[in-house]
Formats: C-alpha cells, structure tokens, sequence
C-alpha cells in the first residue's frame, strides 16, 4: 500500500531530522518508537548526556526552601517584641473586682401598660430600698427595688437606683446590665450614665468608664462624678496610646502578611514556570523543534522543491516565493530558522492557519483568496522571509525563471501554479 506524497515528505523530513539529531530518539514522546526499532534489533544511539543536569535542578530546587526555612525564627522573634510592646501598659487597677459568683438578675419585660396602683406599689417599694440602703442593708434594699421593677418594669430609675446598690456591692456585670436597661427606657439618664461608669471601672474598662462618666456630667454635673473622672485621665491616655500603638502593629503584621503571600505565590508562578519550561525542553526536539510541529507541517508542505530526495516540487513555490530551493541533501537553514521561530510554531497551532496553509501547500493559487486576511499573510510573509524572501534566488533553481528545477509551473499533485505576487500585492 503505497503513502500519499504528503505522509512520505513528512517522514522523510522526520528521518532528516533523526540524522541530523539522534538525540530525537529519546524524547519521550517517541517510546513508541524506540520501542519499535529496538524490536527490530536496530542499533539505537545512546541516551544523551545532557539528562544528567535536569537530575541535578531538582536537587537545587529542594535547596531553595531553605532560605524560608531560616526565615522561620525571626516572626517568632517579632511576635514575642510585639507582646512585649502590648504589656507595657502600667496602669493602677487595685480597684477592679474578680468575676461575679451571683447569676445576673432576670429582667421583666418592659411592653404594656402600668396601672395607676402598681406604679403608687413601685414608688412605696422604692422609698422603702432607699431607707434600707441608708442602714446598710443592701442585700434588702436589692430585693425591694427588684419588687418595684417587677411593679413598675417601664421606669428607668428603678434600674439605675439597683445598679448604683450593685456597685456598693461589687457587682459590676450585674450594674451594667441594669443600666443598660435604663438607658433604653431613657437616653437621657444622668444616673445610668454615672453609675454605668462606675461600673466599668470595676471592670478594668477604663476607656469605655471615662465615656460614661462624661456623659453622665454633661447632662447632670457633680463634684464627686469630676473627681472620679479626673482620676481616670492619665490612665485613660495611657489606654488610648496603648491602643493606637496595637492597631498600628496589627496594620505592620498585616501588610507584612501580605507581603510574604504576595512573594509566595510569585516564588510559585516563578517555579512553575521554570518546571514548564524544563518540560517543554526535555519533550521537545533538542535545538529547536520543542514538543514536535504542532499536528505535524500541515499537508506536509506538498513537497519542498529541490528538496528531499525524490520529493516534488512545489509548484514554482507559495505565490510570490518564486519557489523554494532545494534541500541539498541536508536540513536547510530556513527550516531550521522555522522550527527555532516560536511565533510561526504558535501560528501553526491555530486551527485556521493550519487549515489555511494545509489548503495552500496542496494548492499554491489557493493563497489569492488569503490576500485580505492579515492573520495568513503574516505567516506566509514569514515563512517567506525564512527562506530568503519573495525576490531572493532559491538554492537549486533556474536562474532564469527563479524556480526550482523539474518544478515546472506545477504542483506534485498537478495543480496550476498561481500568479505570482510581489510582497506590496500581499500586503
């Protein structure tokens, strides 16, 4: 069974190929292959040496951890100064209460209506806290407020008047949640704004202490809430330096923690595409050719004139080539300019062009109706320029009419030669 012309240029192209590099043989996308002729009881070249450094990069790469690996300490270092600089905060707080060993007190709905008689029962229970709280009995005077609450839920000096009674005590927690109460019940209540204040100085929150107590004396001044307040002040400074120097940390270690992801994934693109490139290295046709023509030199070119031993003509060449000139028996220096150029292998793996050129080599006058296609005309004035250019003398061809002997005026296949163009019709 006889192979179209097509197939056999291209594998004679491929044995060229071999001859001039054996080293071919031993891609890995020729296993077939080898396997092939070794079955035959051919007489393979050996491996090429030139493996020996990809075994070697690998070990390389495993060394390029390591500077991250030293780099390791220092964030421990940096979060241990970090803390150092987050505990130098000196503040007085002998007056801060332990945790509350009392559940906090369940407080009644504040919805609905209040009869005339349960707010006259409140302000009795109320009077009656207050009495008990002047003789020290705070325990009572609680319970009896938590009646008058019970009464009279929607009145907010019942619960600033308990959690001034929960501060004498130290009851903080338990303080401000009634104040909290009162304070939805009126925003305006000196007293739960006082004794809220109180309550969080109890608690070691000093800035949010000071706050309250500003509020309280911006609506009802007193000498005794003053003093308190001024107590605070420098402490209250120190608060607020201390929480300004956190927050600018917090900004360093997240930038910092930006930064050291943004050089990771660099280091990570930057490694996979060495790896890509070392694979398209070790896959690919070693001094050019890297990973085979894409699907092969479309319709195996119809045949280079002048070329490969027995091979047809191209028909006077693409239109406007003049013709290529013959092989000489070797790899020519424009093929081997073709399979060195990344651009044309890339346009080669465009399904149009390959389609466009495929259509082209069998053929020539078939490049008339790519005339006014840029993408085509760009290959074919490279491919052009690899072999010399449009007006340049093909090796092997007739000096007279510029083709390759034996093309006369026709393809392999018969086809009539196209019109010749000149570069300035192409464009």
């Amino acid at each position: 069974m006889a192979l179209p012309n097509e197939q056999l240029q291209l594998l004679k192209f491929f044995v060229q190929a071999c001859k001039a590099n054996p080293a071919i043989l031993h891609t890995p996308e020729l296993d077939f292959y080898r396997d092939y002729l070794s079955s035959l009881g051919a007489n393979l070249p050996p491996a090429p040496a030139a493996e020996e450094p990809n075994t070697e990069e690998p070990e390389a790469k495993k060394e390029e951890p390591k500077p991250t690996e030293k780099e390791a300490p220092p964030p421990a270092a940096e979060s241990s100064s970090e803390e150092d600089a987050e505990s130098d905060l000196e503040l007085n707080l002998d007056f801060v209460t332990g945790p509350e060993s009392d559940a906090l007190p369940t407080l009644p709905s504040a919805e609905g209506e209040v009869s005339e008689e349960n707010m006259d029962a409140a302000n009795d229970k109320r009077g009656e806290a207050m009495r008990l709280m002047s003789d020290g009995d705070l325990e009572a005077a609680v319970a009896a407020l938590t009646e008058a609450i019970q009464l009279n839920p929607t009145m907010a000096a019942l619960y600033a008047k308990r959690a001034q009674i929960y501060i004498r005590m130290k009851r903080p927690a338990a303080a401000v949640q009634d104040c909290d109460r009162a304070l939805e019940l009126n925003t305006n209540s000196a007293l739960a704004y006082k004794q809220r204040g109180r309550a969080y100085r109890l608690l070691g929150k000093i800035d949010q202490a000071y706050k309250d107590l500003g509020k309280g004396q911006g609506i009802d001044y007193d000498d005794d809430t003053d003093e308190l307040q001024k107590s605070l002040k420098d402490d209250v400074h120190k608060v607020q330096e201390h929480n300004n120097k956190r927050a600018h940390k917090e900004k360093e270690r997240e930038l910092k923690r930006r930064k050291k992801e943004a050089a990771r994934r660099k280091a990570a693109a930057q490694k996979a595409y060495e790896e890509q490139q070392r694979e398209n290295a070790a896959g690919g046709m070693p001094g050019g050719f890297p990973g085979g023509f894409p699907g092969g030199f479309p319709g195996g070119m119809g045949g280079m004139p002048g070329g490969f031993p027995g091979a047809g003509g191209m028909g006077g060449g693409m239109p406007g080539m003049g013709g290529m000139g013959g092989m000489g028996g070797g790899m020519p220096s424009g093929l081997g300019d073709i399979l060195n150029d990344p651009e044309l292998l890339a346009a080669f793996q465009d399904p149009e062009v390959s389609k466009a050129f495929m259509e082209i080599s069998q053929n020539p006058a078939a490049a008339e109706k790519y005339k006014n296609d840029p993408k085509m005309m760009k290959v074919l004035e490279k491919l052009k320029s690899k072999f010399g250019g449009a007006d340049a003398e093909a090796p092997g061809a007739d000096t007279a009419t510029g083709e390759a002997p034996g093309a006369g005026g026709a393809s392999a296949g018969g086809a009539p030669t196209g019109p010749a163009y000149s570069s300035n019709d192409l464009d």
